[in-house]
């Protein structure tokens, strides 16, 4: 019966060590195809472009300073599935969580208007409307979305009816949009 105990403990080791190091693999060719992709987007913001790893094969983050107007300053980071550790990416996958990627720009001028868009069922949602409750919010939804809208500004109903068929197609992978 210890024979088959340590059998499989060694058996289980050899799995988690393999997994690592084939999660880690898979980790930084997707991190490393991903920074391709945004440093050809970064090409015609200008500016100064810099990049840092997140740990090993978590993700990068890139900072792009004196952008071309209306930008200031972009920030942009990416997160991975941890890929290299198989019970972390079973209950992540479980809890629908995937490769995230956050993009944050600071504008020369101040938004003559302002807009939040997210997943109307969220936690965020709801934070942001006990947030705003006093403020001179409106709500409204996009056709077809799980998204919700809060509007503050009439300036920001044309740009919100742009958005709109471009929110369609990526309403699955909003977690915030905010123009503040």
């Amino acid at each position: 019966m210890a024979d088959l105990a340590t059998q499989a403990v060694i058996a289980l080791s050899i799995l988690l060590v393999v997994w690592y190091v084939v999660g880690a693999w898979l980790n930084r060719r997707r991190a490393l195809s991903i920074l391709r992709w945004v440093r050809e987007g970064v090409r015609g913001l200008g500016g100064q472009a810099t990049m840092r790893w997140l740990g090993r094969t978590s993700g990068f983050q890139v900072s792009v300073k004196g952008a071309k107007r209306p930008f200031k300053k972009i920030e942009m980071m990416v997160l991975l599935e941890p890929r290299e550790v198989l019970l972390l990416w079973l209950f992540n996958r479980l809890r629908g969580r995937r490769d995230m990627m956050s993009f944050k720009a600071d504008l020369r001028t101040r938004p003559k208007a302002e807009l939040e868009i997210v997943p109307g069922r969220s936690g965020i949602a709801r934070k942001l409307l006990k947030a705003l409750e006093e403020e001179a919010w409106v709500k409204g939804e996009i056709e077809d979305t799980d998204l919700m809208v809060l509007l503050k500004g009439k300036e920001v109903i044309p740009l919100t009816e742009k958005l709109t068929p471009l929110l369609r197609e990526c309403a699955p992978h909003i977690l915030r949009l905010s123009l503040r």
